[in-house]
């Protein structure tokens, strides 16, 4: 099984409902089938539990995914994202925080 690295880039700030848009990357050292995705959830004061978000494509030339949303409460969101694994590449998490402003 090949280690698997996860990233996620978002902006340290954002404001209540403005388009906010978090870039991620997936990388291995073999690439990924076609038709790998990447499920996100969000987590906040709404939901402390977590909530999905959606699963997304990644490229299979650059390993990058994205996603774009428009928050509707002030506070820290903190989204997670996740890549399941394949026959050969091992799951991989990550995280990031973004405080969101009026």
């Amino acid at each position: 099984m090949l280690d698997t690295t996860l990233s996620l880039q978002a902006p340290a700030t954002s404001h209540k409902g403005k388009d906010l848009t978090v870039t991620g990357q997936l990388s291995a050292a073999e690439p990924f089938p076609a038709g790998t995705t990447v499920e996100v959830t969000r987590t906040d004061a709404e939901h402390p539990t977590g909530t999905p978000v959606g699963t997304f494509p990644v490229s299979t030339a650059t390993g990058e995914f994205t996603f774009t949303e428009r928050p509707r409460e002030t506070g820290d969101i903190t989204y997670t994202a996740t890549y399941k694994g394949d026959g050969q590449h091992m799951l991989a998490t990550t995280q990031t925080t973004v405080t969101i402003a009026k």
